[in-house]
């Protein structure tokens, strides 16, 4: 699906059940809630906004995130930017305005309120625990696992002083001596300090929800009005900005498995420190619905009707899911996709020629013709 709503999903894919979020792990009045804001923002005020034709959004596909000229066409950067990939305003002026579909602009106004909320809410519920917590990592008492824990070593803070040093020493050789735009000290106090100010309300979110707040958007918006005319220094900011605070939450959550599965910190540490160098040397709207139905069949029906069963399975499940998903994908691969082999049924063919797949707009732009304002109009 490329620029439909998925009403009606039928899928049994697990890949795309799993694709908002684990549907049996998500407690089910947050499935109702993020739901809830995906029917009333994108199954009922979107297509409202995009058959009135708001913002000349029906000359453009419905769902997308792709950005488009005043044509209907995929916006062709090259021609607002100079060899440096440096935005020129003139050429702009004489091509056309940037524009994005209606799904995309309401996408990017709950991201932006979103991170805003998150912040704000976190500090002003949390800020007493927090400050407890930083004082006293012990503040609150200690649980089972904990208390099990301790029979083995911790990690010094001093290890992750030094990682961190690590890290940012590498981060401003990288922003330093590589054309980008983007200064040391921009990276120093946007980069990182987003990080330090959003991983922990990003970290309350996601232990209270299971949900988490992409951050990509915002540091667009930070980048963008700091370094206008600076696409690269955009990106460096949403990599580093974004990333920092998604690897450092992933990091917590295997911390988290770790103390679970009684895996000594140090040993975790230095498995994760070697996974990541690893990965870094070898890596050069249907999904929410599908989510909500399972979501509905495991932690509401089935938690209410056979509750023994789900206490004792329901995790489990979604474990076993999950983990066959991941070897089914690398079996695939290595079976069909390396070989070159395909696989040409009704199910994988059903959908390739329908107009949500060929991203077909509801108004089409005549030839010769343009949509809001042309050349020299903006």
């Amino acid at each position: 699906m490329n620029s439909g709503l998925g009403l009606l999903p039928l899928s049994i894919d697990w890949t795309q059940i799993n694709y908002a979020g684990q549907p049996l792990v998500t407690p089910f009045y947050i499935t109702c809630n993020a739901f809830a804001v995906v029917v009333f923002f994108y199954l009922f005020l979107s297509p409202i906004l995009y058959y009135t034709n708001v913002w000349n959004s029906a000359y453009l596909p419905l769902l997308s995130s792709s950005t488009f000229d005043n044509t209907g066409k995929t916006y062709n950067i090259s021609r607002v930017v100079d060899k440096n990939l440096n935005f020129v305003l003139s050429k702009y002026e004489a091509y056309s305005p940037m524009y994005i579909s209606m799904s995309y602009s309401l996408t990017y106004a709950l991201s932006f309120a979103a991170v805003t909320a998150i912040v704000f809410y976190t500090y002003l519920y949390n800020g007493s625990e927090i400050w407890a917590k930083f004082k006293n990592a012990r503040h609150g008492g200690e649980d089972i696992h904990k208390r099990l824990m301790n029979n083995y070593k911790e990690v010094p803070d001093w290890w992750y002083g030094v990682l961190t040093v690590v890290v940012l020493g590498l981060g401003i050789l990288t922003v330093r001596y590589w054309d980008s735009g983007l200064p040391v000290w921009g990276f120093i106090v946007v980069c990182f300090g987003m990080g330090v100010l959003l991983i922990v309300p990003e970290g309350i979110l996601e232990g209270t929800t299971n949900q988490r707040i992409f951050l990509n958007i915002i540091t667009e918006l930070i980048a963008g009005y700091a370094w206008p005319g600076k696409p690269i220094a955009n990106m460096m900011v949403k990599c580093y900005g974004y990333n920092s605070v998604k690897h450092g939450m992933d990091f917590a959550q295997d911390l988290k498995l770790g103390q679970y599965m009684k895996i000594p910190p140090r040993v975790l540490f230095f498995g994760q420190i070697y996974s990541s160098i690893l990965a870094t040397m070898t890596q050069v709207g249907a999904q929410y619905s599908l989510w909500f139905i399972f979501g509905f069949i495991f932690n509401h029906l089935i938690r209410r009707r056979a509750f023994d069963w789900w206490k004792r399975y329901n995790y489990l499940l979604q474990a076993a899911m999950d983990t066959g998903t991941a070897i089914a994908t690398v079996l695939i691969f290595f079976c069909l996709s390396y070989n070159n082999v395909t696989l040409n049924w009704w199910g994988n063919t059903v959908g390739s020629n329908t107009d949500d797949t060929k991203s077909v707009p509801w108004l089409t732009v005549p030839a010769g013709e343009h949509f809001g304002k042309g050349p020299g109009e903006f």
